[in-house]
């Protein structure tokens, strides 16, 4: 029996594959073509069958019927949405392009929206580093980083159905060993000739990385998550490149960077569900009722204080909070419902307020509220 495939005929196989740190099991209902296909497409992550002990799948995935073309394109796509759900508890997985220093093991995560041109990259740096993924790289809290090597997808003009490339076959470099983040890169491309590379400040790094997470609000305390994991590479920066030499100058230059292993903490791990704090009471199933003049922070999955200023996350949204408007939301969630004066007074004890404060913070909460991070008494009230 061939490694990858559990049983098979010409009407039925599995093949289970690894990917971040789990496997998933994949059934054909097709004929041994297209079987043969996937497995030459996904060769970097095959389980061997034949080993004394397979384990048991984390995740079931079912090949659509259709053309070879038609089959490898939705698994692509269902293989790599199986992995991802089945370690949503436990593992951040980001969009991104994943390549590493074969010699340190460090990595550098190319972090862009689909249709961007990540596997552009990945195709271009990955016959210099080792290829993990063109869509996909799961990272723990300690910064240790799990590849998804699925096939390269490349866009065919005139078609929805991206061709699948081994990366084997496309040349690209493969890595054995333990992996672990070296550089986080937020991906920019315009028409310049020289790369401007922009370290981003910690708050703003935590909050654009957030956009691209799968099922961020699973994790654990979600946004002190990725900001342990953050915190094991050499910076998030900002690439902003015109060519493909371009950025490849920069991984250079950022993966250099990069320490052989992660950086230590003598932190405690993350540990629990996500549940940060909330407004007392609002969006319960016994809601606090609000005078009209009382304001409350609305509830929240988890809440990270950087630096002055204070991320929130709110279902699977990250809120950036200014240090003023921080400063409101810590009180509000210090001292549950306050009037307007209330608050004002008790913000008069740490910040120096501008002149007729009653407008400026009127202005601010409605500002706040329509981005759901407060609730005030006549949005609270039903009548």
């Amino acid at each position: 029996m061939q490694p990858g495939v559990e049983s098979s005929d010409r009407r039925a196989a599995i093949v289970t594959v690894q990917t971040l740190g789990g496997t998933v099991a994949v059934c054909f209902e097709s004929d041994d073509a297209v079987v043969a296909s996937f497995r030459r497409l996904w060769s970097r992550a095959l389980v061997d069958a034949t080993q004394a002990h397979v384990p048991e799948p984390d995740a079931q995935v079912t090949a659509i019927a259709g053309s070879d073309e038609e089959v490898q394109h939705a698994l692509a796509r269902d293989v790599t949405v199986a992995a991802i759900e089945a370690r949503s508890h436990e593992l951040w997985t980001v969009h991104a392009a994943g390549l590493a220093d074969p010699s340190t093991g460090a990595v550098v995560a190319l972090v862009a929206p689909s249709g961007t041109g990540k596997s552009t990259a990945a195709q271009h740096l990955g016959r210099r580093w080792a290829y993990l993924s063109d869509e996909t790289v799961g990272i723990d809290a300690e910064g240790r980083v799990f590849a998804h090597p699925k096939p390269v997808s490349v866009v065919v003009e005139g078609t929805y159905l991206k061709r699948q490339v081994s990366p084997d076959e496309a040349g690209l470099v493969e890595t054995s060993g333990d992996l672990h983040l070296g550089a986080v890169v937020l991906l920019e491309r315009d028409g310049r000739d020289v790369p401007l590379v922009e370290e981003l400040p910690r708050a703003h790094a935590v909050a654009l990385v957030a956009r691209e997470t799968s099922y961020l609000a699973r994790l654990p305390r979600p946004l002190h998550y990725l900001d342990r994991a953050l915190s094991r590479a050499a910076g998030v920066w900002r690439v902003t490149y015109g060519d493909l030499d371009g950025l490849e100058q920069a991984v250079e230059s950022l993966l250099s960077r990069s320490s052989e292993s992660p950086r230590p903490s003598d932190e405690a791990p993350i540990e629990g569900s996500a549940g940060g704090v909330s407004g007392p009471g609002v969006g319960d199933d016994d809601p606090v009722e609000l005078d009209a003049e009382q304001v409350v922070a609305a509830p929240s999955l988890d809440v990270l204080d950087v630096e002055g200023e204070r991320l929130i996350l709110i279902g699977e949204r990250v809120v950036l909070l200014s240090p003023v408007a921080a400063a409101i939301h810590r009180h509000l969630t210090a001292g549950g419902p306050m009037t307007r004066s209330e608050l004002l007074a008790s913000l008069a004890r740490e910040l120096d307020l501008p002149d007729q404060p009653d407008e400026a913070l009127g202005r601010l909460l409605e500002q706040l509220a329509g981005e759901a991070v407060v609730v005030t008494g006549d949005a609270a009230d039903p009548e």
